[in-house]
């Protein structure tokens, strides 16, 4: 039937049976776009031919097939049509995304600018901490030196106290043991005699010589 349509067509035959057959059988294949075309096509050369027959077996077949193609054709243009309303709809989100896309790297320039101000105003911060830290570790070693003083003086002043408590503690016994013994005479040579008064004072700028030069021996 295909071969018998192209000789028809090479040879110029009006009369073409075979394309509205060929048509016919396409339509029943389900091929309605080539259908519809070969009985378009075989349509003019009736009308052309002037074949009453011929036009009056395509006017039986025809309004089918344009009946199947409109059909088809306008499945295909609500498909088409949903196709554009759904890629108008993904262009407009698309649009939106672009925007907001657009606004959040504004943001993030904006933030990325805040934060390197920010990092140099830390940096400007560390650096005057570290000074602050510096003299506060001045501040320590004179304030441990000082505690140290303290302490050392402390220690001295203790040493001192005790041993005058002792010294004194001597002396209040000797001094009973002499009245107990009607030693009166003996006692008051002794208060009178600066020798214990000489010795304390040579002892006491000794204890303070040695406290001072261990506190700052340079």
């Amino acid at each position: 039937m295909i071969r018998s349509a192209i000789s028809d067509i090479e040879q110029s035959i009006k009369d073409n049976a075979s394309l509205s057959e060929l048509a016919l059988i396409l339509y029943q294949e389900k091929d309605i776009e080539k259908a519809y075309k070969y009985i378009n096509f075989s349509m003019e050369d009736a009308l052309f031919y002037n074949s009453q027959l011929r036009y009056i077996l395509l006017s039986n077949v025809m309004p089918l097939i344009n009946e199947s193609y409109q059909v088809k054709s306008n499945k295909q243009k609500t498909v088409l049509k949903t196709t554009l309303i759904f890629i108008s709809v993904l262009s407009f989100f698309l649009l939106l995304s672009f925007i907001y896309i657009f606004i959040q790297n504004k943001k993030l320039s904006i933030a990325r600018n805040d934060l390197r101000n920010a990092n140099i105003q830390l940096t400007q911060l560390n650096e005057q901490l570290s000074v602050a830290n510096f003299n506060l570790n001045d501040l320590n070693n004179d304030l441990s030196e000082s505690n140290l003083i303290k302490e050392q003086y402390i220690g001295s002043f203790l040493a001192i106290c005790s041993n005058y408590i002792d010294k004194l503690d001597g002396y209040r016994k000797m001094v009973k043991k002499h009245i107990t013994g009607q030693k009166v005479e003996e006692l008051l040579i002794l208060t009178k005699s600066r020798k214990i008064i000489d010795v304390e004072l040579t002892e006491f700028y000794q204890n303070f010589d040695n406290t001072f030069l261990s506190i700052y021996p340079n």
